[in-house]
C-alpha cells in the first residue's frame, strides 16, 4: 500500500476520538479526573468500576479494540503500565498511546523498582512509535493535591494531551 492510501486509512480511523483512560475520574487531583473534564466522552477503567488490571489482560484487549486513544495514566503496580502498553499495541491497528511517566525515571537510586518500571515504560513507548501507532511518553513530577498546592495541576496534563 502506498503512503497516500495509508494516510487516508489512518485519517478515517482517527477522525473520531474514542478515548480510554486508566484511573477513577471521580477521584479529585488525578489525571483521570482531569481527562474527564477535558474529554467528557472518554471512558475509564479502574478498580472503582470493576477493572482489575493487575492480572490477565484478555478482557482489556477486547475492550481496547474499540478505542483509538489510550491514556495509560495510573500506576497500578510496578510493571502494569508496561503490560497495558504492550497489550494495547498488540491489538490496535491505528491509534495514539499516551503513557504517563515520572521524573523519578532520571533518579536511579530513588525508589528503584518504581524508577525501573517507569524507564521500561518510556523505552518501550519509544520502541513502539510508528506511523500507524503513535506513542507519547509524558514525564511528570508531582501533581497538585491539598498537601502540595504548588505542584502541577492535573488539568495541565489533560490539556497537553488534547494539544498533542
Amino acid at each position: 500500500m502506498n503512503k497516500a492510501v495509508l494516510k487516508q486509512l489512518r485519517d478515517r480511523y482517527m477522525s473520531e476520538q474514542k478515548i480510554l483512560c486508566t484511573g477513577n475520574p471521580n477521584r479529585e487531583y488525578t489525571i483521570a479526573h482531569a481527562v474527564k473534564q477535558v474529554f467528557p466522552s472518554a471512558d475509564f477503567i479502574s478498580l472503582s468500576n470493576g477493572w482489575d488490571l493487575r492480572g490477565e489482560l484478555t478482557e482489556f484487549k477486547k475492550k481496547i479494540q474499540t478505542y483509538n486513544i489510550f491514556i495509560n495514566a495510573s500506576l497500578i503496580e510496578n510493571g502494569c503500565q508496561l503490560r497495558l502498553l504492550n497489550a494495547a499495541a498488540d491489538v490496535l491497528k491505528y491509534g495514539h498511546l499516551f503513557n504517563v511517566g515520572s521524573c523519578t525515571e532520571y533518579q536511579p537510586d530513588n525508589r528503584r523498582e518504581y524508577a525501573d518500571s517507569k524507564r521500561e515504560l518510556r523505552d518501550r513507548s519509544l520502541e513502539l512509535y510508528s506511523y500507524r501507532l503513535r506513542t507519547t511518553h509524558i514525564v511528570l513530577g508531582g501533581l497538585q493535591d491539598p498537601e502540595h498546592p504548588n505542584w502541577m495541576p492535573a488539568d495541565r496534563v489533560a490539556d497537553t494531551i488534547k494539544w498533542i
